[in-house]
């Protein structure tokens, strides 16, 4: 195998050991990554079997370990309702936040409510570095659909930057505003209004790093 081939497979390997350090799965990752080196100079075939068996972290357990660990943070917050965390089909954790305790209305400043359940969030969220974090915004259909569509941005923004400030990095972190899309209740009560004004964050699988 050409030298610098080898130095490639050398400093991926090392890379991959590298991020491995403090996470849930650092043991697993680690010997992957030493494994890739000791398959690097047998030639491309064996190169990509090595790739292979990194690639196949099981992200069932480490979505359900992650799971558990925001379940086990937030569990106050979930038995007074403050959130709810709904596992979805692609083992993507969805949590909605509970608006009347997240922002002031037409506000897009993070409530100490909302504060307190951000930096437990980012405190798990640092320590499973193999997920990416989605933050959406949206309000009720009250206001137009300009001010509405900016209200939702600025309350994600809000949000990612609370978790950005307690160690979450930001390239693993993405907002976005949908205004008044996407309605959980009727917006013709107040009742349905409170819920269709919400902050969702998705925390999802991502193996490729």
């Amino acid at each position: 195998m050409p030298y610098g081939k080898i130095l490639m497979a050398l400093a991926t390997a090392l890379s991959l050991a590298g991020c491995a350090t403090d996470r849930p799965d650092a043991d697993a990752q680690a010997g992957s990554a030493t494994a890739a080196l000791a398959t690097a100079e047998q030639g491309p075939e064996a190169s990509k079997d090595a790739a292979a068996n990194i690639a196949a972290i099981d992200m069932t357990d480490y979505m359900d370990k992650e799971e558990q660990d925001i379940h086990q943070a937030l569990s106050g917050e979930l038995q007074h309702k403050a959130l709810e965390i709904e596992r979805l089909q692609d083992n993507s954790l969805k949590l909605s936040l509970n608006n009347e305790g997240s922002f002031a209305i037409n506000k897009a400043t993070v409530k100490p409510a909302l504060k307190s359940i951000l930096d437990k969030l980012a405190a798990v969220l640092t320590q499973y570095n193999l997920t990416a974090v989605d933050v959406i915004g949206y309000t009720d259909s009250s206001g137009s659909p300009a001010h509405n569509l900016e209200l939702s941005q600025q309350r994600a923004q809000a949000v990612m930057n609370e978790m950005s400030s307690h160690g979450v990095p930001e390239a693993r972190l993405h907002e976005e505003g949908r205004g008044d899309k996407d309605p959980r209740a009727s917006n013709d009560t107040e009742a349905g209004r409170r819920l269709n004004r919400r902050v969702e964050i998705y925390v999802k699988p991502t193996p490729a790093g």
